[in-house]
């Protein structure tokens, strides 16, 4: 996300917590392509962040290296802890 944003000439946090703590809060289920998604164990700050591409899909860099977008599993669903879009 944050290579991306530099590429658009965009000034963005390069953590994920601190990309959360920059963007107007959006309810994830409003969230719109573009906007971001973000994921945190409770108590925890985000530690992983996605760009919407539709309702409840994402492009993120996955655990294997690789950018890819997918719907989120289970497991995204459980820690996704907000949503964010540029003000």
């Amino acid at each position: 996300v944050h290579t991306v944003q530099r590429r658009l000439g965009r000034v963005v946090p390069r953590d994920a917590h601190d990309q959360q703590a920059a963007l107007e809060p959006v309810d994830p289920a409003d969230a719109r392509p573009g906007d971001l998604y973000f994921f945190a164990r409770p108590g925890r700050p985000a530690h992983h962040v996605g760009i919407v591409t539709g309702a409840y899909r994402m492009i993120h860099a996955s655990e294997r290296r690789a950018v890819v977008e997918e719907p989120l599993d289970e497991g995204r669903r459980a820690t996704l802890s907000g949503a964010g879009r540029r003000p």
